[in-house]
């Protein structure tokens, strides 16, 4: 709550304005039934017939203070408007900028479907509410305590009949609420779950197809789709029952209200007068009491919304970079006594890693599937930390270093790589302050310029969402010319050439031997042909450094390395 004050705060003057021009509107909708009243009273009670001059002064009166608070509502809705979408503009913006800031660790916590539910419908239900707030739940209690005052004074004899009126309708809001409040997380839960569903089924569109899993999708989305649908059914059914109900009531208390009236009318004739505008504050009172209550209702709803933000923005990211410190990498590395398990994994990744790396050198990594070669380089770039030991740069630790040196200077390579909607200039500059000059050389040492320039448009080109208008060897060689065009002092290349064929992964190996000379570059790879050319080869098994020389001296002197070398030989 505090989070959504604080937003709030930032348009103190929206906020205000509002605020006198829902207090203005209020106050003209509980004078115009009083002069009514007199406007009555004055007709029945003038000798003779009423006053046409008297009359008609005080009718132009009346729609003056109408237009008055027709026109301070119509100006309170259109900044109340401005208000909630500036609120919510700022809540997505300083959300995203929060996630941003999330270690990889932070975001599996979370789930990226779940983030994506709170930046979009939760602080849409914010906004929602906001609105609410400021145009109708902040008005309910002037019209409330006006109206309850104004009717004691109207016709102070059926006090009892107000009484009467708010004990029934608080009554039943105060059961609805009771009732529809828990559904209101339930409902924000599954709505994740089916928005998880809904994202692994379009991310994972080729693998569903190809298993022919469609039947199997569609009824896990069918499950929670009625669980959805039922809750909202729920909900649904408390608002259809909750009207009628008030409106039942408050036209049985109107009827008992003019019944008893009219007894009172024989000794007071001025009451009948009274009674137009004494019924008049009793709806006006029970309108109060209905929207106050369904605003309540929904500001519970935005309540479970605003703590699912909130949870956002009070969340430390687990990983926290220092402002200033070491202004370049240069490239030499360094592994000492470095273990990492993953979060509630049973077993460590990585065990008591020691080794160095100097800069220039071309390292490879190789292993088992499992053997935690992608934790290592993961390591290096600190999506994680290390749970034990650490890693130097440069003998610097790692967690000393600004992040955007860190960012800057080590570049990866994914195996499956992630190209982002717009062009290809655009992905491979990736706001990184590199000339197009930069970039055509990156492509080049890539493969990647040989198709780039056959397309018409070429370097500006049009990329879709997720690069689905290329080729997966295409999509690898562009990430590969990405990570190339900043030409980072480290390089890891994560498997990166698997999509590639032999003669395009053997040009782009000769370009990263001979023109990144300079350049510390790490390769992953599940075959030793792909880093047989190394300075050295790191050999991981289980999570634990078994091996790290040259080929000639592995192939000589390591079983691992032996078994690996010779099953792929076989497999060759």
């Amino acid at each position: 709550m505090k989070q959504l004050v604080s937003y709030l705060s930032r348009y103190k003057k929206e906020v205000f304005s509002s605020l006198i021009l829902v207090f203005i509107s209020s106050i003209t909708a509980l004078i115009v039934p009083r002069m009514l009243e007199t406007v009555i009273n004055e007709g029945i009670a003038a000798p003779g017939g009423p006053n046409q001059e008297v009359m008609e002064h005080l009718g132009l009166v009346m729609i003056l203070v109408a237009v008055v608070g027709l026109v301070a509502g119509v100006i309170c809705v259109f900044i109340v408007a401005h208000l909630s979408q500036n609120v919510g503009a700022d809540m997505r913006k300083d959300g995203f900028k929060q996630v941003q800031e999330f270690s990889y660790q932070d975001i599996e916590k979370f789930k990226a479907q779940n983030l994506v539910v709170r930046l979009t419908n939760d602080i849409n239900q914010i906004q929602t509410v906001i609105g609410l707030m400021f145009t109708t739940l902040f008005r309910a209690p002037v019209l409330l305590i006006g109206a309850f005052f104004l009717a004691m004074t109207t016709i102070p004899q059926l006090w009892y009949v107000i009484v009467l009126l708010f004990v029934l309708v608080l009554a039943i809001l105060l059961f609805v609420m009771s009732k529809m409040m828990p559904s209101f997380g339930k409902f924000q839960k599954i709505l994740d779950k089916l928005n998880g569903i809904v994202k692994e089924n379009f991310v994972g569109a080729r693998v569903v197809k190809s298993f022919v899993t469609e039947e199997n999708e569609r009824d896990k989305f069918d499950v929670e789709n009625e669980k959805l649908a039922k809750i909202n059914q729920r909900i649904g059914s408390y608002f259809s029952i909750v009207i009628p109900a008030l409106m039942l009531i408050v036209n049985l208390i109107c009827a008992l209200a003019i019944y008893l009236a009219a007894d009172l009318g024989v000794e007071d004739p001025s009451v009948l007068g009274s009674i137009v505008s004494y019924i008049n504050y009793l709806t006006q009172i029970m309108m109060a009491l209905i929207v106050g209550g369904m605003v309540m209702i929904q500001f519970t709803r935005a309540l479970v919304s605003i703590k699912r933000f909130d949870e956002i923005m009070q969340t430390t990211p687990s990983i926290k970079y220092r402002e200033s410190g070491i202004e370049q990498i240069y490239g030499d590395i360094e592994f000492r006594n470095v273990s990492f398990t993953y979060p509630d994994a049973p077993h460590p990744s990585l065990e008591n890693i020691n080794l160095k790396i100097e800069h220039g050198e071309k390292i490879g990594i190789i292993g088992a599937t499992g053997a935690g070669k992608s934790t290592l380089v993961h390591l290096l770039l600190r999506l994680f930390d290390v749970s034990e030991g650490e890693i130097l740069i440069d003998g610097n630790n790692i967690r000393e270093i600004p992040k955007n040196v860190l960012r800057d200077d080590v570049s990866i390579v994914l195996q499956k790589p992630i190209l982002f909607s717009g062009t290809i200039q655009d992905n491979l500059i990736n706001g990184s302050d590199i000339n197009i000059e930069e970039v055509k050389e990156a492509a080049k040492n890539a493969q990647a310029s040989e198709f780039i320039e056959k397309i018409s448009s070429s370097y500006h080109a049009n990329v879709n969402q997720r690069g689905s208008n290329f080729s997966g060897g295409q999509k690898q060689r562009l990430s590969i010319a990405r990570g190339l065009a900043k030409n980072p002092p480290i390089l890891i290349l994560d498997d990166s050439t698997s999509a590639l064929d032999a003669k395009s992964e053997r040009l782009v190996k000769d370009a990263l031997y001979t023109k990144y000379k300079k350049q510390t570059i790490l390769i992953i790879a599940q075959k030793i042909t792909s880093i047989i050319e190394a300075d050295r080869i790191i050999v991981l098994d289980e999570g634990k450094l078994v091996g790290y020389d040259t080929h000639e001296n592995l192939l000589n002197n390591n079983k691992y390395y032996q078994d690996i070398y010779q099953t792929q030989r076989g497999r060759d």
